[in-house]
């Protein structure tokens, strides 16, 4: 996901994390049939014209538009994990703390 901070077009197989992401707009998965030859079939039918096919005024907008998708995508995806984390470490506060203040209540014989 690194990448993906920059803009960096993701074409990658279906594994890991790629699942969680609808790529429809933002990069290609291939699939995991006939991998060889899709292989080919998208970088010439998608990737190429999307890279090549320029505005008037010199711009690959298709190519753009995906860009600026892949950044707001790794943005959601980021904020998600950090409020997961926060939340974690919310609760490790919290049930360290309890535990801290019951040892301090612990009387020793």
């Amino acid at each position: 996901m690194k990448s993906a901070l920059n803009g960096v077009l993701q074409f990658s197989i279906s594994d890991g994390w790629v699942g969680e992401v609808d790529w429809s707009d933002k990069g290609w998965v291939l699939p995991e049939l006939d991998i060889n030859q899709q292989l080919y079939d998208i970088i010439e039918r998608e990737i190429v014209p999307a890279f090549y096919t320029h505005s008037k005024q010199g711009i690959p907008e298709q190519w753009i538009a995906r860009m600026r998708k892949t950044m707001e995508t790794e943005k959601a995806f980021r904020q998600r994990v950090c409020v997961g984390q926060l939340k974690a470490k919310r609760k490790f506060c919290r049930d360290f703390c309890f535990t801290t203040k019951t040892i301090r209540n612990l009387k020793t014989e």
